[in-house]
């Protein structure tokens, strides 16, 4: 019996987002109708509910629409005080003093003594002192999150021309001498001066930390020993190219790890990292430096993200490749791994290597740029016996004729052993019909003696017809297997779409 491939469209979610309104005043006009159909009387029952269930309701809405509320009627005229989540942002078409007076006002109102979170987000240009008092009045009524954003552009400015000549804003004392914190979310330049003798933030579970390294590297590590039952942990911020830092992310509870790091100046930097976290579940490395990483006790790692990006326009030196590849070698255990175009173009010199065997890999997802072929996939299939989803990526950010000859496949001499036993989801994206992305699918579909599923989903350009025709030839190594040619829209949806979508 002929096979015949199927055809399928995917909504991109940001084409989703610019017509969403459309779907939500369709949901509220077919509601509306539904109402009239089977109303009953005229009474309003959410106005019914007790104060704190509406309290928790308003704490959905933004703050300014949860004041706006108070116009519905007597009964809902002081409601929004009672909220439990205070979002204070000054965005750019706002001026200062209404901004000033509005947090005076919410403060000097709010009703709510157990805070789920308050959030502040400013200029310095609002003065220390004012943020500091704000911060306390936030404090008084016990937050369990707090999200303190100060942008510091002018003091960054002149900090960067002369640092000794500009102290910096002494972080709030309020916030260290408060215990019952289970959310901080802290980016700013304040200086924190955290002492030895101090063990704060004993309940303190997720921590993002935005600063300037290695000015703020001893700070992030006395926070992390500060907080004995953290598990998520954020760290993210510049480091200057010519300064060596050390981070110290020693910590038994720990179980996800986020590390973003950017600098102006890529290259071969003098920074390390030290990670020591047998609890680990999740690691997600973003790095510009390629700094080295010393990884301990993160056998328990179950995923892992990495992207770390090498010198512009040159290849990386064998320094860089191999900081890379011990930190790829220290999540061989992990269950599931992606690895960005950057740190694949990276790694490419290391095919000669004798590589780490991902012994419980399961699920893979690389991702190509212009200048990476798929030489490394052949490792990473043999090296992946138990693979069962693999996703491939690839995008090309030049013109594509410059750079098609460098995509190449070359099949491995021996069939891998997750190809025969294990692998039974393929998923391929940007796919336009190339050479080497046909040669690919076909050894895919010819080994995969398991595989199920095989998803193809085009961009920018759906597939012509005789390239769908051409795929649907290919010799198939598992009668069971589904191939699914997907078009990736990234346009606005009609009201058709939404109807068909959300099924209306």
């Amino acid at each position: 019996m002929k096979r015949q491939i199927r055809r399928r469209y995917l909504w991109n979610p940001y084409g989703l987002r610019l017509n969403i309104i459309n779907w939500i005043n369709m949901r509220r006009r077919h509601k509306a109708r539904s109402s009239r159909r089977h109303k009953k009387d005229g009474i309003d029952r959410i106005s019914t509910f007790p104060d704190h269930v509406l309290g928790n309701i308003l704490s959905l809405l933004s703050l300014k629409d949860a004041i706006r509320t108070s116009i519905l009627s007597s009964r809902w005229r002081y409601l929004w005080t009672l909220s439990m989540s205070l979002d204070l942002t000054l965005f750019e078409n706002e001026g200062l003093e209404k901004f000033e007076s509005f947090v005076n006002y919410v403060l000097d109102n709010c009703k709510s003594m157990n805070l789920d979170k308050f959030h502040l987000h400013c200029p310095e240009a609002v003065g220390f002192s004012l943020i500091n008092d704000w911060v306390s009045s936030a404090i008084s009524r016990n937050p369990k999150q707090l999200d303190l954003y100060i942008d510091f552009e002018e003091l960054e400015d002149c900090y960067d021309d002369n640092p000794e000549a500009v102290p910096l804003p002494p972080y709030p004392n309020c916030i260290l001498n408060y215990n019952n914190l289970v959310v901080l979310k802290l980016k700013s330049c304040f200086e924190v001066e955290i002492p030895s003798s101090v063990s704060c933030f004993p309940c303190l579970k997720t921590l993002t930390f935005t600063g300037w390294y290695p000015y703020h590297s001893s700070v992030v590590n006395r926070l992390i020993s500060s907080c004995p039952v953290l598990e998520i942990l954020r760290v993210v911020g510049s480091c200057e190219p010519d300064e060596p830092l050390l981070f110290d992310i020693s910590n038994i509870t720990v179980k996800k790890l986020y590390l973003d790091f950017n600098t102006g100046e890529r290259g071969l930097h003098q920074h390390f990292v030290i990670i020591n976290t047998p609890n680990l579940e999740y690691l997600n490395i973003k790095d510009q430096t390629l700094a080295c990483y010393v990884v301990n006790n993160v056998d328990s790692v179950i995923s892992a993200y990495i992207d770390c990006q090498g010198p512009f326009g040159r290849d990386a030196d064998t320094k860089q490749v191999v900081r890379l590849f011990l930190l790829l070698e220290s999540v061989a255990k992990a269950k599931q791994l992606t690895l960005s175009a950057d740190s694949l173009l990276i790694l490419k010199p290391t095919f000669c290597c004798t590589w780490p065997i991902f012994i419980n890999l399961t699920n893979l997802q690389l991702n190509a740029s212009e200048c990476f072929d798929w030489t490394l996939l052949a490792y990473f299939l043999k090296s992946s016996p138990n693979l069962e989803r693999l996703g491939l990526g690839k995008d090309l950010f030049s013109r594509e004729y410059q750079f098609e000859d460098q995509f190449k496949w070359n099949p491995p001499d021996d069939i891998p052993e997750c190809l025969k036993l294990k692998l039974k989801y393929v998923e391929m994206t940007m796919f336009k019909g190339r050479n080497d992305e046909l040669q690919l699918v076909e050894y895919l579909l010819n080994n995969a003696q398991v595989l199920e599923v095989m998803f193809i989903i085009t961009y920018p350009y759906p597939l012509k017809d005789e390239m769908v025709e051409k795929v649907d030839m290919f010799e198939r190594a598992s009668q069971a297997c589904n191939v699914y040619v997907v078009e990736e829209m990234r346009r606005k949806l009609s009201k058709k779409d939404l109807e068909e979508l959300f099924d209306i």
